[in-house]
């Protein structure tokens, strides 16, 4: 019999019909959510702290130099600032070894001289430049000045104050710290206090320890800029005597020398130096006012390319150093 289209539907039907519609399963849109801020250290890392200011501990250091450095061996140096033997503010430097996790103080307590108004050079102060590196022969470098009260000529001569300026290497893995530096790169030596004779007032050992004043350095300064690799070749920037402001010294097979440089003293100039691959120099990297990056050959006596990504010529920037007309070649 054929079906009546105008027949209604049973109501039990049309409760079946509800049911499904309600059981039928829904599809919702995703909803994103704004989540705090976390941070999720990794299960595979750790952290430790090698050194903290306002803690009683050995040093019970007041302050921490902003530049410290790891090698790979996890070896950790910096500068820090703590009471010397009389109780005055002082710098000195400090080494982490990762074999036993003990702190090391590497020069000497009766070295450390008050850091108070150092750039105002009242004798007898001194201070360790926050910045240090470590390289992966665990030796350190850094910068150390001294403002010492100096007789020039015995004994009527002029009474001084020198500020001194000292680039030397420290060994963090020393059998006996602290002590001496294990090596002196270089003096800074001001043109008006140099003389053949020199009599330390204060301090009285300035001349001696812990590095021996050579009067007959070549730079009048050096300045908080320099760079040592794993071979023990360094670059650094210093007022080199007759020759102007930032200019950039190497120590080649420990004989220093000056090379070129930027000539202007508004010129920062921070040498970065690689280490030595096969027999090749290591190569050294420094950027100049107009924003242009050269790197050198370690001794800077020639260009590899600068960051044009070519070598300079006519209407370029010439490597510190250089000749315009014949860039390979260090300017006389």
């Amino acid at each position: 019999m054929p079906s009546n289209p105008s027949r209604a539907i049973p109501l039990h039907a049309l409760t079946r019909v509800r049911t499904a519609i309600r059981n039928r399963p829904r599809r919702l849109r995703p909803i994103g959510e704004a989540l705090e801020a976390r941070l999720c250290l990794s299960a595979f890392y750790d952290t430790q702290v090698i050194a903290a200011t306002g803690s009683a501990t050995t040093f019970n250091f007041t302050h921490l130099g902003k530049g410290p450095s790891i090698n790979d061996a996890g070896y950790v140096a910096f500068q820090a600032e703590s009471g010397n033997n009389d109780g005055k503010s002082a710098d000195n430097l400090y080494a982490y070894r990762p074999a036993d996790a003990s702190l090391q103080q590497l020069m000497n307590s009766v070295f450390m001289y008050p850091n108070e108004r150092v750039l105002a050079s009242p004798p007898g102060t001194g201070a360790i430049d926050g910045d240090v590196q470590i390289n992966n022969k665990d030796e350190v470098i850094a910068r150390r000045r001294l403002n010492a009260s100096v007789q020039v000529g015995f004994p009527f001569g002029s009474i001084l104050t020198a500020p001194l300026t000292y680039l030397e290497t420290w060994n963090a893995d020393a059998a006996n710290p602290p002590g001496l530096p294990s090596s002196v790169i270089a003096e800074g030596v001001p043109a008006a206090a140099s003389a053949p004779l020199w009599f330390f007032l204060n301090p009285a050992t300035g001349g001696t320890y812990p590095s021996k004043l050579n009067v007959g350095s070549p730079y009048d300064a050096i300045y908080p800029n320099y760079t040592l690799n794993d071979s023990g070749q360094a670059n650094f920037s210093a007022i080199v005597r007759g020759r102007g402001d930032n200019q950039i010294a190497s120590n080649t097979h420990d004989d220093l020398v000056a090379r070129g440089g930027l000539g202007a003293p508004v010129v920062p100039v921070h040498p970065m130096l690689s280490n030595e691959r096969g027999s090749a120099m290591g190569s050294n990297v420094l950027s100049t006012a107009v924003g242009r990056i050269f790197v050198e050959s370690w001794d800077l006596a020639r260009q590899i390319r600068d960051g044009s990504g070519s070598r300079p010529g006519r209407g370029t920037a010439c490597a510190p150093g250089a000749s315009r007309r014949d860039p390979g070649r260090p300017t006389p």
